[in-house]
């Protein structure tokens, strides 16, 4: 039985450097790189990792500060503001709530470990199954230094589907070094401030319990308050706004922002008649 990571002063025993070069390409590319599997990168989201307070962690923590910064493109896309170095996920044997964790190394050792329900549980299984088959699979962890206290490591990560779609991929002809897994990225979200909508919403529905219909979607920026010239995105159906997405949720909706600012200027709008509101969730193309 191999000793659990965070007893180690450096890397695990079966983890080089030459595998966290590979897991850099691996994650730029999001492609297949030597033994390295770059996680999915539709819709990924930053979950925090713990123990990164330990003395030893935080001190490899620290250190990693000098490194260079991985430029990945997906979490450009998110609001990542501190260091994105490569990561690797290793095994990690206990257990909290019924949760098995995951391990996360960084290029000098462990920095913490992954405790996230159903997504951490479907990792383990995933990192243990491809361990067996001498291959590892990367993330890209970002570091950043708190105002007070230990630095703090989050590893950015896909949906649990999008690990089952990729262990499924993984077991094809197509899954060979230098492929790359294609992500099925479907952009959702809510619309907001639709109480002073509703004569346009209430007009779609007629009467309707649900429809759906086609909404262009554009950028402008804020007038007054606290979000002063920032860009906010407004939907409208034949000129006629239905909603918005307001500054303050660009936190929430990463992707959707993003994409909107690259030229996706139109979706589908989902509208739902509830007993006591009308809520609108749209799809971009």
């Amino acid at each position: 039985m191999h000793p659990e990571p965070w007893t180690l002063s450096s890397l695990p025993v079966g983890l080089t450097q030459r595998d966290f070069e590979d897991a850099a390409l691996a994650l730029g590319s999001q492609q297949l790189i030597g033994r390295v599997i770059p996680v999915p990168a539709a819709m990924n989201r930053p979950r925090g990792l713990s123990g990164t307070h330990y003395t030893h962690n935080a001190s490899r923590i620290e250190h990693a500060f000098g490194y260079p910064p991985l430029a990945v493109p997906h979490v450009a896309l998110g609001p990542a503001s501190g260091l994105i170095v490569p990561g690797i996920f290793w095994l990690d044997s206990s257990e909290a709530d019924g949760t098995r964790p995951v391990a996360c190394i960084g290029p000098n050792g462990y920095y913490g470990s992954l405790y996230a329900g159903d997504l951490s549980r479907e990792l383990h299984n995933f990192v243990r199954y491809e361990a067996q088959r001498d291959r590892l699979v990367a993330v890209p962890l970002e570091l950043n230094r708190a105002a007070h206290g230990a630095p703090q490591v989050s590893a950015w990560l896909p949906r649990v589907d999008e690990i089952e779609r990729l262990r499924r991929w993984l077991k094809t002809p197509e899954a060979v070094v230098g492929a790359g897994f294609v992500s099925e990225i479907e952009i959702k979200a809510w619309l907001k401030r639709l109480g002073d909508y509703q004569e346009e919403l209430e007009s779609l529905l007629a009467g309707a319990e649900q429809t759906e219909a086609r909404v262009l979607l554009s950028l402008e920026e804020t007038e007054a308050g606290k979000y002063r010239g920032e860009r906010f995105i407004r939907a409208t159906v034949l000129d006629r706004t239905i909603g918005l997405v307001p500054a303050q949720y660009r936190k929430e909706e990463p992707q959707l922002f993003a994409a909107v600012e690259s030229g996706t200027t139109t979706a589908r709008a989902r509208i739902f008649r509830y007993p006591e509101r009308i809520g609108v969730q749209i799809v971009l193309d």
